[in-house]
């Protein structure tokens, strides 16, 4: 994610069409600039993005406020686990 503005889109689309709330998911949040604006819709309850790019452009405030930031270090051991001991990657898709 770079600005958002997609993310929001599409937010507003999922309301439109009856969500009571939208949790967007992204891997890697670059939170650019115009990031902190977008992102300040209400239409998005949380954002959950990874520890893989920090969140260091992003101020303190109502958008930083909704962020939740989870860890990719255990999923990247995982795989590293299984590549090193030639087991398939697929035991680490979780639906």
């Amino acid at each position: 994610m770079s600005t958002g503005a997609t993310l929001v889109r599409a937010a507003h689309a999922a309301r439109d069409r009856g969500a009571r709330r939208i949790i967007a998911c992204v891997a890697h949040g670059l939170f650019m600039p115009d990031a902190e604006k977008t992102l300040a819709d209400p239409a998005i309850e949380l954002i959950i993005t990874t520890d893989t790019v920090p969140p260091f452009r992003l101020p303190s405030g109502p958008v930083r406020d909704k962020l939740a930031i989870a860890s990719a270090a255990p999923l990247l051991a995982g795989a590293i686990a299984r590549l090193h001991e030639d087991k398939p990657l697929t035991d680490l898709l979780v639906f």
